[in-house]
Formats: structure tokens, sequence, C-alpha cells
């Protein structure tokens, strides 16, 4: 029988400064500081918090909405966040585009930040505390999206494709992190399409392992522990 990648591992790892509490399917309760707690809720994550924290359905819808209009200005942690609140508010299949954009966004940054050019000083630093974040957003809140996504391979995989489809290019992502040192512009092209190609082998591996990932979670559990509902975002969103 195959191994899956280390990719669809649902492995959590604890943080210093992120703390998944009690996992409840339907529900993540997270907080990861200084970005989010799901008590609240409250989000420290630029442009959006006020519109992410919003109680109210129709405003909160319309905070995604206008960032699905700015995509290529967001950050990973952004994009995230915005998984975060998907999943509890109930849209668990946007949920799952938003935490792969995330993810493929934070490693699109990953190659093409020039990390030999951070200061040493970085290690405590902003810039350090979000890099961590952003592995921090995969290891706790993986395990809920990836529990869920993970129950329709086929729909998951329409996912995968579209969140590729809609990736940033080299200019967008040096755009959004141009606080950052980045490597040489001529080398960030090969860096990105390498990322891309990437999440091309992760989806056939996906593809190719229905059965493993079917036993898998049924030998779990997750088949019955996350066979939730999910309500569909409004058309233009």
């Amino acid at each position: 029988m195959k191994r899956l990648l280390p990719l669809i591992a649902l492995l959590v790892t604890p943080l210093i400064f992120a703390q998944g509490v009690k996992m409840r399917p339907d529900r993540i309760q997270l907080k990861m500081e200084p970005y989010i707690s799901t008590e609240g809720p409250t989000l420290d994550v630029g442009t959006y918090s006020d519109g992410l924290e919003q109680k109210d359905e129709q405003a909160f819808l319309g905070t995604i909405g206008e960032m699905k209009a700015h995509w290529d200005e967001l950050s990973a942690i952004q994009i995230y966040a915005a998984a975060v609140r998907l999943y509890n508010e109930g849209y668990r299949d946007a949920s799952v585009e938003w935490f792969y954009a995330g993810q493929l966004r934070s490693r699109l940054l990953n190659a093409m930040i020039d990390t030999e050019a951070l200061p040493e000083k970085s290690l405590g630093d902003e810039t350090f505390q979000m890099l961590k974040a952003h592995r921090a957003f995969y290891e706790v809140v993986g395990p809920f999206i990836n529990g869920y996504a993970f129950g329709d391979i086929d729909q998951l995989i329409e996912t995968l494709k579209q969140v590729k489809t809609s990736a940033p290019d080299a200019a967008a992502v040096a755009k959004i992190y141009s606080d950052l040192p980045l490597i040489p512009e001529e080398e960030r092209a090969q860096r990105i399409q390498d990322v891309l190609d990437g999440m091309d082998a992760f989806i056939q591996q996906v593809d190719q392992n229905r059965e493993v990932i079917r036993q898998q979670r049924e030998k779990t559990g997750e088949d019955k522990k996350f066979d939730l509902s999910s309500k569909a975002l409004p058309d233009g969103i």
C-alpha cells in the first residue's frame, strides 16, 4: 500500500503562540496571538480585520466578497484567517479553498524570500512571527479543513485546481511582501513555477491514493466525525 505524502498527514504540532483548544469537528477553536482568536472573534490581520470579526452574517460575507475582489493583494495570514471564519460560519466548502490558497501563498513567499538577507534580529520580530504563523495555521487548522475536505476527493481536487489557477504571479507576491528581502527578480518566476509544479504533484498524489485515504479515514473515524454540511456562498462571491 502506498504511503501518503506528508502533505496529506493530519498532524498538529504545539507551538508557543498557537493554541488549538478542544477539537470540536464543526468549529475551529483557536487562539493565535496576535492574529486571531475565535473567541469573540477578534482579529488583527490588517485591512479586513473588522469585517472578519462581524457577527452579522451579511456584513461578514460582504467582507469576504471585498477580499475576493482584491485577491492578488491578500497576505497568506489574511486568507488563512478568513478560512477559519468561513469554516466556523458554516461555509466549509469555501473554507477549503481559502485554506489551501493561504497555504499556497505562504509557499510562494517561502520560495521568493531571501532568507540570507534577513537580519539576525528577525528571529524575534514581526517577520519571524509571521513566518511561524504560516506554519501554525497549517498545523493547527489543517486537521479541521482536511478532515472535512478529504471526505469528497472529487470536489477537493477541483478546489485545488482552482486554487492553483488563481495563484498570484511573482510580481503580485513581491507587492504583497514588499517590505521583505526577496531573491533577484530574474529568479522569481522559476521559483513560483516550482511551487505550482509541486501542487500538481500533490493533486496527482491525492487522486492516485483515493482508496488509501478512504481506508485511513474509516480507521480513524474521520469519515463520520467530519460528515458535516456546508452552506454555499452567495452568487458573486
